[in-house]
């Protein structure tokens, strides 16, 4: 609801800046030097961990996240 908000000019909002770059017509503003942090935790089911399908998505979605962590943090 905020990036809708903000992308009809009616605020400002704080968000991903790979929000802002994807064509949602954000703009960042000028001379804020906020640091976002936050944590991204992947969390399994003590009875999933072992399954070998959810172990490989599991890997897998860690690599893309570490690999998307510059863009997240507007670093790219």
């Amino acid at each position: 609801m905020q990036v809708q908000l903000a992308r009809r000019g009616l605020g400002i909002i704080r968000t991903l800046p790979l929000l802002a770059r994807d064509g949602l017509e954000l703009v960042p503003t000028l001379g804020n030097d906020l640091q976002l942090v936050r944590n991204i935790w992947i969390l399994l089911h003590s009875d999933l961990r072992r399954t070998t399908r959810v172990r490989f998505f599991v890997d897998f979605l860690a690599e893309e996240l570490i690999a998307l962590k510059p863009a997240i943090q507007g670093k790219d």
